[in-house]
């Protein structure tokens, strides 16, 4: 077992945009000094759910509560699937620090789109515990504002710039999700209907399972926002409620869209009704029109004595074209009717 083992990376924030990084000798050194006073700086350390190693770091040595842990990583050897389904979104006060659990966009090769992704973070004033299972894009895009020098310099930022690129992918896949929903309205509109059913219904699949997830991540932020906690400027406060609408205006295009795949499955299923009636209307009005022509065939058909025209060469084509005077009339009958 290697002793990063659970340790994806670790930083010090140097409250100007940078950072420094760590590795678990500097993080124990830090372990030390926790407390208000760090030379200006926030320790983030970004960990792996399966890591032994950082799990055990964060139950003896980070000073967070034991309750948190247990959040954060879920019970002993529960399995991916689990722990994605384990809660729903949700930011919750505790002490003077926040318990984070969001969902966000799953942007790795192999992933399901139906499935969003959780990242969970424990946020005090001096420290950053963020837990993953799969790579999180959002994560990585702090990582390089850091390394840039343009990163957060306190949690409070730290929290808002992680919501708002959650959200950027969150929108991008809405936005995917809108124009393919739009071409397929395209379609529908030019009444090229084959192989559409399946498709719809993997959008609408895909629109629950993000509505699913992102109903109690918007409530989450906007319970946020009253959070009286005093790492949490105002200006982050506001960013925040800023964050906030952005998800409610996602969360309503989502709703748009479920909405209107339902329409477009009305349109289907009524399309391929009115065929299936055509169809049954025509093979209707076929057997009508044979109705006679087969009682006069099977009445001349019984090979009895006394049938007429037996005796004569032209009997035949006089009955056929008997035959072909009825069909016609009720064809004439029909269309004079207006029954077809």
């Amino acid at each position: 077992m290697s002793d990063q083992d659970g340790l994806v990376f670790a930083y010090a924030l140097d409250g100007k945009g940078g950072a420094r990084p760590l590795d678990w000798d500097g993080i124990r050194t830090a372990d030390g000094s926790r407390g208000e006073d760090r030379n200006g700086e926030c320790f983030w350390v970004h960990l792996e759910r399966n890591g032994t190693v950082g799990r055990h770091w964060a139950e003896t040595a980070s000073g967070i509560d034991s309750v948190v842990v247990d959040t954060l990583y879920g019970e002993a050897g529960i399995s991916l699937a689990l722990w994605q389904q384990d809660s729903h979104p949700h930011i919750v006060e505790y002490g003077n620090g926040l318990v984070v659990h969001l969902r966000g966009v799953d942007l790795n090769p192999d992933a399901d789109p139906n499935d969003m992704i959780s990242i969970r973070a424990w946020i005090e004033p001096n420290l950053i515990v963020t837990v993953r299972e799969r790579h999180v894009r959002a994560v990585q895009d702090i990582r390089e504002s850091l390394e840039a020098g343009t990163g957060p310099n306190d949690p409070g930022k730290f929290l808002n710039l992680l919501i708002s690129r959650l959200i950027d992918r969150i929108a991008e896949a809405v936005v995917d999700l809108s124009e393919t929903t739009d071409a397929l309205e395209d379609e529908l509109i030019a009444r090229v209907v084959h192989k559409h059913r399946q498709r719809l219904a993997e959008i609408r699949r895909r629109a629950i399972a993000k509505r699913r997830h992102l109903l109690p991540q918007r409530e989450a932020l906007y319970n946020l926002r009253n959070a009286e906690l005093k790492w949490i400027s105002a200006r982050d406060r506001v960013r925040l409620s800023g964050s906030a609408d952005r998800l409610a205006r996602q969360v309503e295009d989502i709703e748009s869209i479920r909405e209107r795949t339902t329409v477009m499955q009305d349109e289907i299923l009524n399309h391929l009704a009115t065929q299936s009636n055509r169809t049954t209307y025509i093979l209707a009005v076929v057997a009508t029109v044979f109705l006679p022509i087969s009682f006069l065939t099977g009445l001349f058909g019984v090979n009895l004595g006394g049938i007429p025209g037996t005796d004569v060469p032209w009997g035949f084509s006089a009955g056929v074209t008997v035959l072909l005077f009825i069909a016609l009339v009720e064809i004439w009958l029909f269309r004079r009717l207006k029954w077809f």
